[in-house]
């Protein structure tokens, strides 16, 4: 769906018996441990389903070939953990569903040229 309310389910009692991520509780603050983690924030959760296609990485080559882009796709698996902030409801994180998944994802910005930066060196 196109609006996350009509696929959240109620963070609860009745989910949290079935949540794999209750033992130990990774639910909740971010950056908290297992000692004091606290879900108590949130709300609702979001299934998501995420297909990504990126530009894979070339070999660096000393010839004038150009070389063809290759394309590759991942699909990831996570749940969003929605809280309610100043009566606004906000996705403050969340849980990945597989150990693969990015670190972080970095995406320029639309019609953005890469340009070479002339800097001088100094010898000493």
């Amino acid at each position: 769906s196109q609006n996350w309310r009509e696929v959240a389910v109620p963070y609860d009692f009745r989910f949290k018996r079935h949540d794999r991520f209750q033992f130990p509780l990774t639910r909740g603050s971010a950056g908290s441990t297992a000692s004091n983690a606290s879900d108590a924030n949130v709300q609702y959760i979001v299934g998501a389903i995420t297909s990504v296609v990126y530009l894979a990485e070339v070999r660096p080559s000393h010839t004038s070939e150009v070389q063809q882009d290759r394309y590759l796709r991942e699909t990831y698996i996570y749940d969003l953990e929605i809280e309610n902030h100043n009566q606004k409801w906000i996705a403050t994180g969340g849980e990945w569903h597989q150990n693969s998944h990015p670190d972080f994802l970095w995406v320029p910005k639309k019609m953005l040229t890469p340009q070479q930066i002339s800097t001088k060196l100094h010898s000493m």
